[in-house]
């Protein structure tokens, strides 16, 4: 026996975490499907799996791990971002563009 569905709506402003959050989730988590077309990730799914755990008391590690994701991207800057995801494969390569980053930092405070 199929059990129905409700459907929720919910209107948010565009600067609020959650709807950064629902950007941030469709891309990351995004697929090509076999015709090669990308497919952005499911944050309606994922965002009820969310709030199921929370009422329920029992947010499931890869969950929380997800949600950890995205607060600590706040603090990076959509370079560092980009770094990451460019260089995912090279840590080599991600660690001299840090210092690289960091000495182009340290020549601007310099010159100021």
């Amino acid at each position: 026996m199929a059990v129905s569905k409700k459907d929720l709506s919910l209107k948010v402003s565009s600067s609020s975490s959650i709807a950064k959050f629902i950007d941030w989730y469709g891309d990351a988590y995004s697929t090509k499907s076999k015709m090669g077309r990308v497919m952005k990730g499911k944050s309606a799914v994922f965002l009820q799996s969310l709030l199921d755990g929370v009422l329920e008391g029992s947010i499931d590690k890869k969950t929380n791990d997800i949600v950890k994701e995205f607060q600590l991207l706040k603090t990076k800057t959509p370079e560092e971002i980009w770094a990451e995801k460019t260089f995912k494969d090279a840590p080599e390569k991600l660690k001299k563009w840090s210092e690289l980053q960091q000495d182009i930092e340290e020549a601007k405070k310099r010159a100021s």
